[in-house]
C-alpha cells in the first residue's frame, strides 16, 4: 500500500506543475491577445499584411490573366446567345468545308 502511494506522489507532483504552467502560458497568450486588440482598437497597432509569396512576373501575369477574364466576361455578357450563335455560323461560313477533298495532281 505505501509504495504505491509513494509512487504515484511524483507522478502526480508532475501532473500539477505541467498543470500550472498551461494555466501560465494561457494566461500570457490572453494578455498578448488582449494587448493587440487594444492597440487595434487605438489605432496604435501596426497592421502588417501577410508577405506574398509571388514573384513580380507572376503578378504581373496574374493582373494581365484577371484582366483579360473581365474583358471576356464584358463581351460575352454584352451578346444575347442568339447573337452569339449567328456570330458563330457567319464565320463557320466562311471557312472551306471541311469534307472537301483537295484536288492532287499524281500524273505528271
Amino acid at each position: 500500500g505505501e509504495a504505491a502511494a509513494e509512487a504515484e506522489g511524483p507522478a502526480d507532483e508532475d501532473d500539477h506543475e505541467e498543470e500550472e504552467e498551461e494555466e501560465e502560458s494561457s494566461a500570457l497568450e490572453e494578455e498578448e491577445r488582449n494587448a493587440k486588440l487594444k492597440m487595434l482598437a487605438e489605432g496604435t497597432a501596426e497592421i502588417v499584411e501577410p508577405e506574398d509569396p509571388r514573384t513580380e512576373m507572376e503578378k504581373r501575369m496574374d493582373e494581365r490573366r484577371k484582366k483579360k477574364e473581365e474583358e471576356e466576361v464584358r463581351r460575352l455578357a454584352a451578346l444575347s446567345h442568339r447573337e452569339r450563335v449567328e456570330q458563330l455560323n457567319e464565320h463557320l461560313d466562311t471557312l472551306s468545308e471541311h469534307y472537301d477533298i483537295p484536288k492532287a495532281a499524281l500524273d505528271r
